[in-house]
């Protein structure tokens, strides 16, 4: 890789840093729920499973419709059992500069197992799909058997 680099053009410019910040009131977003512990270790029987959407508003409407459906999300995963991780990042401001409309909102989703994932209720699901429905474009990841295995990564546009 070092011998490829310069012939390459590779690394000239370092790659910009951006801080991510709660896309919603903090408040509302969790790691972890009753204190209960986050292990990401290969020897665990069950690994969790991560589920990361990117969505892209393309208009400050969008956005707030977004924003919206995101906090009545996390209402809702609060009080399901299933969901043990709700967290919704934007950039901060200052780093994309004065027009919050810019960059996209990841929400960062941890589950048991995809058979938990499976077993959400029916509220979390149809609130996802007003998330999902209230963008024109999102992608989704998900990611098993700890962090760094990546299982699949779906592209959906409605």
């Amino acid at each position: 890789m070092r011998a490829v680099a310069p012939t390459e053009k590779l690394f000239l410019r370092p790659s910009p840093l951006t801080f991510l910040e709660p896309a919603i009131p903090a408040e509302l977003c969790f790691l972890t729920k009753d204190g209960t512990d986050v292990h990401f270790d290969r020897k665990r029987e069950s690994s969790t499973y991560v589920i990361l959407t990117q969505y892209f508003p393309e208009t400050s409407d969008a956005r707030t419709m977004l924003e919206k459906k995101l906090k009545e999300l996390a209402e809702a995963a609060i009080g399901d059992e299933s969901v043990l991780t709700f967290y919704p990042l934007r950039h901060r401001t200052a780093d994309v500069g004065n027009d919050e409309d810019q960059g996209a909102i990841t929400v960062f989703e941890r589950y048991g197992s995809h058979a938990e994932y499976e077993g959400q209720s029916a509220m979390v699901r149809e609130l996802t799909e007003e998330a999902r429905t209230a963008v024109e474009r999102f992608e989704v990841s998900t990611w098993t058997d700890g962090v760094g295995h990546i299982r699949g990564k779906r592209i959906t546009q409605t």
